[in-house]
């Protein structure tokens, strides 16, 4: 049995890891090749929301992969990140597909054992098993990377009076500037209205990032000023 594993979505800077899972469920023990990219016995077939169908198309050993023997109910596992460079993934060869573009993606594994190994030889006791020839195909998985979302950034500046000239400017250092997310809950309500907060610098400026998408109520607020 040959099945792969995937989150239901990733953020668009973070590792995008997949899971290949080889389980024997018969009642023998079987000899197969291991599961590695650069042998051939392990593909990913990704389609992507551009429409395009890549797999791998990083570096192939000429020779067939090591051979390992799965007794029954034994797992053999890989992790593979589609975003790791010295492997790749692409539609075209030396052209990889850098998995930022947003949106849902499709993806299936396919292993393949060759029945027969460059590495099997007499010394590493795996010799007297059948040798396993075949392909297997996982089911077809989706999996989201999620569009990156920028902070939003209230900023300004806080002066005692602000009907003055620009010259006359005079800064309130240390004022407390808060912005409430609109609307405010009644004023009978227990629950805390989500904020964020900043401190004025010694010129009077502040720059507080906040989620965008909403208007806010900005509050400010220092000991010794009404």
């Amino acid at each position: 049995d040959f099945d792969i594993k995937v989150k239901e979505s990733y953020n668009v800077d973070e590792p995008l890891i997949v899971k290949a899972i080889l389980t024997n469920k018969g009642e023998q023990s079987v000899k197969v090749n291991s599961m590695k990219l650069e042998f051939g016995s392990l593909d990913f077939k990704i389609l992507t929301p551009d429409n395009k169908t890549i797999s791998y198309i990083g570096p192939l050993a000429v020779c067939y992969p090591p051979a390992i023997i799965l007794k029954p109910g034994e797992s053999h596992k890989r992790t593979i990140d589609l975003r790791d460079t010295n492997h790749p993934f692409g539609e075209k060869y030396m052209e990889p597909y850098n998995f930022t573009l947003p949106g849902v993606y499709k993806i299936k594994g396919v292993y393949h054992s060759f029945g027969k190994s460059c590495y099997d030889k007499p010394s590493n006791g795996i010799v007297d098993v059948d040798f396993w020839e075949g392909t297997l195909v996982s089911p077809v998985y989706k999996f989201e990377i999620k569009q990156e979302v920028k902070p939003g950034v209230i900023k300004g500046s806080v002066r005692e009076d602000p009907e003055a000239p620009i010259l006359l400017f005079i800064p309130v250092e240390g004022a407390k500037i808060r912005a409430y997310i609109i609307p405010i809950l009644h004023k009978e309500s227990t629950e805390v209205p989500k904020y964020y907060e900043t401190f004025t610098d010694s010129r009077g400026h502040y720059e507080l990032e906040v989620e965008p998408g909403f208007c806010y109520r900005m509050v400010v607020t220092k000991d010794g000023y009404g």
